[in-house]
């Protein structure tokens, strides 16, 4: 039978707790201006211009290239609710501060900073490494 770790009763859970959903709330917010700012640069109406259609290819240019910063941001957001959820699910079933890696307890200053971490600082940092390694492995050669 696989041997479970002992809760973490070094940390405050409850801070925990509130640090993952004010982080929740200040993403939702950020998610709520990027997509009001959306509407108003993709609005016809725009402040001192002639006509609503943009027909130069410039603006054409600037324009996508603003949605598409918009989409990857909001697509950031995503990410990170997708962790902080993650976290305070973790909370919920009792398993939060240690690492989903090798189970060794995170360190608190580490969940201070990002509360939503599923890994240790060691873990992270291989699963850096190996992130880079691939990905430089898929790099044509020169």
């Amino acid at each position: 039978m696989e041997e479970r770790e002992e809760l973490r009763t070094d940390l405050d859970i409850g801070h925990f707790r509130r640090l993952l959903e004010e982080k929740r709330a200040a993403v939702l917010s950020r998610e709520d201006e990027i997509r009001h700012q959306a509407l108003e640069e993709l609005a016809p109406e725009q402040v001192g211009e002639i006509s609503s259609t943009r027909l130069h290819q410039a603006d054409l240019a600037s324009d996508t290239q603003e949605i598409d910063t918009l989409g990857a941001l909001s697509e950031q957001n995503i990410r990170t609710l997708r962790k902080i959820d993650d976290a305070l699910e973790r909370i919920d079933n009792g398993i939060y501060g240690r690492c989903l890696s090798c189970n060794s307890p995170i360190e608190p200053l580490r969940l201070e900073t990002v509360p939503e971490t599923p890994l240790c600082q060691r873990c992270e940092s291989l699963a850096e490494k190996d992130f880079n390694s691939e990905l430089a492995a898929r790099l044509p050669i020169e």
